[in-house]
């Protein structure tokens, strides 16, 4: 076994090493690799949940070797550029790895029948291994299509291709089964094989030189990017409001290295307000995170720092969306009996946001996953504008309830449940969210597809703050540089 997987690493690096396009063929090689795996992670699971699968194994066969058929058809039918096939695959064998370890707890704990016949949780583990075929399948073609470009015949670039998908399923079957389940556990097998094609697929983005570029593949790029942005925004919130409180989200959200990635954000987003910022503006702004960030926009619509700020920080900051246990999120989280994950880390995020936004508000603008969403939400050539200028006076009202009502359940127990009181008034006594703040939230996010940043220009106290604070500062210039005329 180890000789095999010795083997087949060896054969993947060579192949990697021998091609003129390493972004390219490591991409096609990951894509086997994650596509056995995750073939390999389903039947598992599926034989976990039911006990047996002599059955459904045919079923879960074939099932990929459909998508895979269906995948390939797509491809050489469509009219899309191959590099953004290529690049769209991989995102969505990266969703696909990514996604698993919080759906498979549903489809494994869903009601299923003893004698193994047709079940909706069933269906979840064919249906999701055709769904890792199709992007298997119709990647292939259109990588095919790439290293015939790079000046390989046709017959040696489809051997080689096929080789490389081959030696990548290899590596796949025998390091996933033998090694990484029984070694890390299923759900986190399947979350490194989706972290891996993103790896790839981040690559690839890099990889695109200017002339293969056109303004349109661009754009598609960046419509891709901000949908996928705004769709994660939604399913986390819907993920939280299905979960029980005690599964596995919860849990991994109070995880000490989680705390520790995002406090290390918070480090970073501070270093890169204060001197990032300016050296870029003085013309010095030529260093490796520079590059990046301007690559990363260029290929995805969004900088590489508010990319990494949006993975890592919107489980915590979208949480009360979800749950909360008071009726107004993000608000009393100094008194909440339970806090969740956003309650734990708000003694540190919100210091650090408002000192980030002393230069230019650069939490608001460059790391929030609030407002990259609304940001995401605006599409390009579409008319958009700025609430009118009357709404400052709701977003000053908002800033003004948050400091009072701060200060007033601070000094209200929670053990003061008498009829009047603050606290009385907004707990909820169960982990949830009204009706009403789960309507007023929706229609903020609706709005924010005509108006800019509604959530931020009407509620946000971090970002009504800061924008008082500029104003002040201002001001504060303009008094100076009379005085100095005067003088």
């Amino acid at each position: 076994l180890a000789l095999a997987i010795v083997v087949a690493a060896a054969l993947l690096a060579v192949l990697v090493a021998a091609s003129p396009a390493p972004a390219l063929t490591t991409a096609v090689g990951m894509s086997g690799l994650a596509g056995m795996g995750l073939q390999v992670a389903l039947i598992i699971a599926f034989q976990a949940a039911h006990g047996s699968i002599h059955q459904w194994l045919s079923f879960i066969f074939a099932a990929f070797l459909a998508g895979t058929a269906a995948g390939a058809v797509w491809s050489k039918r469509t009219q899309r550029p191959h590099q953004a096939v290529v690049l769209g695959m991989d995102i969505l064998l990266a969703c696909c790895g990514l996604l698993l370890p919080l759906l498979l707890p549903y489809a494994v704990s869903w009601p299923h029948s003893a004698s193994g016949t047709f079940t909706v949780g069933a269906l979840f583990f064919p249906l999701a291994n055709a769904v890792a075929g199709f992007a298997v399948g119709a990647q292939f073609p259109a990588a095919l299509a790439l290293f015939s470009r790079h000046g390989t015949a046709e017959s040696s670039a489809f051997n080689f291709c096929y080789a490389l998908d081959l030696a990548g399923a290899c590596l796949g079957a025998f390091a996933v089964g033998a090694i990484a389940v029984p070694a890390f556990g299923l759900l986190h097998t399947c979350a490194a094989l989706g972290g891996a094609k993103a790896a790839t697929a981040f690559w690839l983005a890099l990889e695109h030189k200017t002339q293969h570029q056109a303004p349109r593949v661009r754009t598609n790029g960046s419509f891709w990017t901000k949908a996928a942005v705004t769709v994660v925004f939604v399913v986390c919130i819907g993920v939280v409001q299905l979960e029980a409180p005690n599964r596995m989200l919860y849990s991994f959200s109070f995880n000490r290295f989680y705390h520790l990635l995002l406090v290390g954000l918070l480090g970073w987003g501070i270093a890169r307000a204060i001197s990032y910022v300016r050296a870029e503006e003085q013309g010095k702004g030529n260093g490796l995170l520079v590059r990046l960030d301007r690559k990363t926009a260029k290929a995805a619509g969004l900088s590489f720092f508010r990319l990494v700020n949006y993975c890592g920080f919107a489980l915590a900051v979208f949480y009360p969306l979800g749950r909360c246990y008071f009726s107004l999120p993000y608000l009393f989280c100094h008194v909440c009996p339970r806090k969740c994950v956003f309650g734990f880390l708000r003694p540190y995020l919100v210091p650090a946001a408002l000192i980030m936004n002393l230069e230019r508000r650069h939490w608001c603008f460059h790391a929030c996953p609030i407002g990259t969403v609304h940001d995401c939400q605006i599409a390009p050539r579409r008319r958009s504008s700025w609430l009118p200028q009357a709404f400052t006076i709701a977003a000053y009202a908002s800033l003004l309830f948050t400091v009072v009502s701060y200060f007033k359940l601070l000094n209200e127990s929670e053990a003061d449940t008498a009829h009047g009181s603050w606290y009385s008034f907004f707990f909820l006594n169960r982990y949830a969210l009204p009706a009403w703040a789960g309507a007023a939230a929706m229609l903020l996010f609706i709005a924010a597809f005509r108006f800019r940043r509604t959530f931020c220009s009407l509620l946000c106290p971090i970002g009504t703050f800061s924008s008082l604070v500029h104003e002040m500062a201002k001001i504060r210039s303009a008094k100076d540089a009379a005085g100095e005329e005067r003088v």
